[in-house]
């Protein structure tokens, strides 16, 4: 099939529609690509500045929390009972070893 000349007009006359559709089709999909890159920016700038909240904690886990930090010498405030927990009963039958003369000399020499 071959193109005649008044095809050919036709064709030449649309050439300036085509380009910029064309060119518009280019420049469309830089434009998304910028603002995707935006967008992420934008997120970890966000991410890097805000506080994350913690999960909540269950009301016994709280004060298991509070009786690890405890020492043997430690007593437990009011409105907790004085039995141990299974966790410390396990730690009052291991012996632990104290020097005696442990913190009390003093290194001048150095």
């Amino acid at each position: 099939m071959a193109l005649k000349p008044i095809d050919l007009q036709v064709l030449f006359s649309r050439l300036n529609e085509l380009s910029r559709e064309q060119a518009m089709q280019k420049e469309l999909l830089i434009h998304q690509q910028t603002v995707k890159t935006n967008e992420l920016l934008k997120e970890t700038d966000q991410k890097t500045h805000t506080v994350t909240h913690t999960t909540e904690v269950e009301q016994g886990e709280t004060e298991r929390i509070r009786n690890e930090g405890r020492g043997k010498g430690q007593r437990q405030r009011g409105g907790h009972s004085s039995k141990p927990s299974p966790a410390q009963e396990e730690d009052t039958s291991v012996e632990v070893v104290k020097d005696p003369n442990l913190g009390k000399n003093i290194d001048l020499s150095g």
